[in-house]
Order: C-alpha cells, then sequence, then structure tokens
C-alpha cells in the first residue's frame, strides 16, 4: 500500500474528532464538488493516531486540512472552516472560476 504523503496527485485530509463531526459533513460537499480533481481522505484522529501523529496534527487546532501536491503538503488549515472559503481555495489553486450557493 502507497502511503498517504506519496500519492502524485492533490490530497486532502481532513483531520477530525468525533465532536467536530458537522465538518465532516462540509468536507463531504466539497468531494462532491471536486472529486475529478483531488483525492478526498477523512481521518478520525482517535481510531487513527499514527497517521494523524505522521503529519504533526495538534488535536487543539481540530478539525485540521491538509493538502498534499505530488508528496509534499502544499497547505493546511487549521480550526473550523466555511464551505465558501474551502471553494474559493480549491477553486484558486485550480485556476478555475467555480460558482457556488
Amino acid at each position: 500500500m502507497t502511503p498517504i504523503n506519496t500519492t502524485p496527485s492533490t490530497v486532502l485530509i481532513l483531520f477530525y474528532q468525533t465532536v467536530g463531526i458537522e465538518q465532516c459533513a462540509v468536507f463531504e460537499q466539497l468531494k462532491a464538488q471536486f472529486s475529478n480533481q483531488a483525492k478526498f481522505i477523512m481521518v478520525e484522529v482517535g481510531h487513527n493516531p499514527e497517521v494523524a501523529n505522521s503529519f504533526e496534527i495538534n488535536t487543539a487546532t481540530l478539525p485540521t486540512i491538509v493538502e498534499i501536491n505530488n508528496g509534499k503538503e502544499t497547505w493546511r488549515h487549521m480550526g473550523a472552516f466555511e464551505t465558501n472559503d474551502m471553494i474559493q481555495h480549491l477553486a484558486g489553486f485550480h485556476g478555475q472560476d467555480m460558482m457556488y450557493a
């Protein structure tokens, strides 16, 4: 199995705890809209502490999104996030004009 951080494409990883589950719904919405441009992975840190530790995730800043491009971390957002802010980030990163509600 290839480790997450060596996948040669854009990968967005959401690290969360079950108490922050509402951010998972936002992440799923982003996945539906951008799944043809990136791989979306959700990691519950309580069940996967070794993965969270390998990305140096601080549980005080959950949820945390890590963006990986060509095997390297290129962006990180710590704390709650708004759908529209994430859409703007993803659209800007991929050089597209996106419409959103």
